[in-house]
């Protein structure tokens, strides 16, 4: 499922699509590239995939950046959010910041 650039905000933790899920969404070219919104995902970006970050940016165009590879950008398709996972304990949490 693709994400918009509403799904994200500076400070969220991302994971950078797998191929295979990027692949099944848009479709692979004649030239082996992800035709994915905004630009291809193409081989060089694959290397990427599975990677865990942190937003550090979000400019005017919609790209993003992530704290750990800031000199590379990803478009809002290309990321998913990374959920707290459903063994989340809300109380044990509050009860160590002191709040119960």
């Amino acid at each position: 499922m693709a994400y918009s650039i509403d799904d994200f905000y500076t400070g969220q933790r991302v994971r950078i699509r797998d191929w295979d899920d990027l692949a099944e969404e848009f479709g692979v070219d004649e030239n082996g590239n992800i035709d994915t919104p905004g630009a291809e995902f193409n081989e060089e970006c694959s290397q990427y995939c599975g990677f865990e970050g942190t937003i550090q940016k979000i400019n005017s165009a919609n790209l993003i950046f992530l704290d750990e590879l800031f000199s590379v950008y990803f478009y809002p398709c290309d990321l998913e959010p990374i959920e707290i996972g459903s063994n989340f304990d809300d109380e044990a949490f509050k009860q160590m910041l002191g709040m119960v």
